[in-house]
């Protein structure tokens, strides 16, 4: 169960909660497309209860990044990341280069924690989410904010959370593909 970080209104217009449709917030309630209206207090208690909710981007949820089950159910529960890799990403919050990582099922482990794949896209399709088939590529690991540049002191503050994200540099040979690290004799 992923939790929301306390005392952030982290739902937006745009995000679903049990089948309804956010239309807006304010800093007491949030506001329904269907006419209806709950406390914040409220809403919270209903998605730690389970409540199904799918983000618009990504959450300012609590991640436990060593538990594959959890971030496997984080990058299920939002349709585009709500961060950026920019060209300062990788010297700003580089973590490791890795050469001929295996990535399974969307998802690297290196180091005790899951990483997953970042975002991509262009101007005006920004926060892409990419699945990338099962496959070895060289890829770079960067910790990053879950926010914008212009937001950066939210870190500080604490009202965002970091995220393990990798960035795919060079895909290997489409042969490749089925096999496993051991069969390459790596």
């Amino acid at each position: 169960m992923l939790r929301p970080i306390k005392d952030i209104n982290f739902l937006t217009d745009g995000d679903i909660v049990d089948g309804v449709c956010v239309q807006r917030t304010s800093s007491y309630n949030v506001f329904f497309d269907n006419g209806t209206r709950k406390s914040w207090r409220r809403v919270k208690r209903e998605i730690e209860s389970g409540v199904p909710v799918l983000y618009r981007n990504s959450p300012q949820v609590e991640v436990d990044w060593s538990n594959r089950d959890q971030v496997s159910v984080y990058l299920k529960s939002f349709t585009k990341w709500g961060t950026y890799r920019s060209g300062v990403t990788k010297s700003k919050y580089g973590v490791k280069d890795l050469s001929m990582c295996e990535v399974k099922d969307g998802l690297i482990f290196y180091d005790g924690e899951w990483w997953v794949n970042g975002p991509c896209g262009t101007y005006n399709d920004w926060g892409k989410k990419v699945d990338k088939p099962d496959c070895l590529y060289d890829v770079e690991l960067c910790r990053v904010p879950n926010t914008w540049w212009g937001n950066i002191s939210d870190v500080e503050k604490g009202k965002c959370i970091m995220i393990n994200l990798f960035f795919i540099n060079k895909d290997y040979p489409v042969e490749w593909r089925d096999r496993k690290l051991s069969m390459l004799g790596i």
